[in-house]
């Protein structure tokens, strides 16, 4: 049987028991009491903060919560623009089917004189309607796509953190807050933090190809610094494809001038902000932009590998 630690009266409960006349009677009991509770309630509060702090930092993009977030975010709109794209090839082929028909039909009125001419001119009014009709709605499914393609880009550009630095004369520009690898200076890098670098950049030139060319790219990741002549070559034959189809270089384009102008860090900066590259053309194309022509301007241009 436990009783009350002041009065003696009895409770059967098995816990250690103060009964209500005495904790309101007994003033040590009741500061006791009190004094635990806004322990505890003080207690409640910070745990509180610290996790709100945590799911703020978290969906700011900052933790590691916020990054696996844009990353689904990125995949979701990716999914979107593809069903977008087959959309619009199924309406291509369909356009393509009604002119087809409607070549069909006229060959067969100019071969077949019996045909009324009132009959043959309302088919081919109707056709024609119908093919505008489809052409129309080709035009603006390809309008949307250009837009979601335009806005899921902007997106991968805000997540990859690509920024120009004005405080670094060596490296010019930053990806995810670490310096950004380029030919001139990428030697100076901790390795570690050169191929942590490449790997960012690797991941966002996969995306954008996803985005703009709905194609991938060599997904090889990039492990170590032991292959650092591959890896550049590997990242400047993708940066070279996705401008030229981008339409941000020239056709033309000396890879030779553009690497000597811009390096790789500027070559994906101007990437990201949709910004042409000035360069000097090579006509004869006498030096085409192939894995092996860039893989010995990298070699040329890295003089300590």
């Amino acid at each position: 049987m436990i009783h009350c630690g002041i009065c003696g009266k009895a409770k059967t409960a098995d816990v250690q028991f103060i009964c209500c006349h005495c904790i309101n009677g007994s003033p040590a009991v009741l500061l006791r009491d009190k004094m635990n509770l806004l322990i505890l309630r003080q207690e409640v509060e910070q745990l509180k903060t610290a996790v709100e702090d945590q799911l703020e930092t978290g969906f700011a993009g900052e933790g590691q919560l916020g990054r696996q977030l844009q990353k689904l975010d990125i995949y979701n709109e990716k999914r979107r623009l593809i069903k977008l794209r087959q959309r619009l090839q199924l309406a291509r082929n369909k356009v393509q089917l009604k002119r087809n028909k409607y070549n069909e039909l006229l060959q067969i009125m100019s071969t077949n004189g019996y045909l009324e001419e009132s009959t043959s001119a309302t088919d081919s009014i109707d056709l024609e309607e119908q093919a505008a009709e489809e052409s129309a709605s080709l035009d603006t499914l390809s309008h949307i796509l250009a837009r979601n393609q335009k806005q899921l880009f902007a997106e991968l550009c805000r997540w990859f953190r690509i920024r120009k630095s004005d405080e670094d004369d060596v490296f010019s520009y930053t990806i995810w807050g670490l310096p950004m690898v380029n030919l001139k200076n990428g030697s100076e890098l901790d390795p570690s933090i050169m191929v942590s670098s490449m790997r960012y950049l690797q991941q966002y030139l996969q995306l954008a190809f996803r985005i703009w060319l709905f194609k991938a790219i060599c997904d090889k990741p990039i492990e170590n610094d032991r292959n650092i002549i591959e890896n550049f070559t590997q990242l400047i034959y993708d940066t070279l494809d996705i401008l030229r189809a981008r339409k941000l270089v020239s056709k033309s384009v000396s890879i030779r001038d553009i690497l000597i102008r811009y390096d790789l860090d500027g070559m994906i900066y101007h990437l990201s902000q949709n910004k042409y590259l000035s360069s000097l053309d090579d006509a004869s194309n006498s030096y085409p932009p192939t894995m092996q022509n860039i893989k010995q301007l990298v070699m040329s241009m890295i003089p300590s590998i």
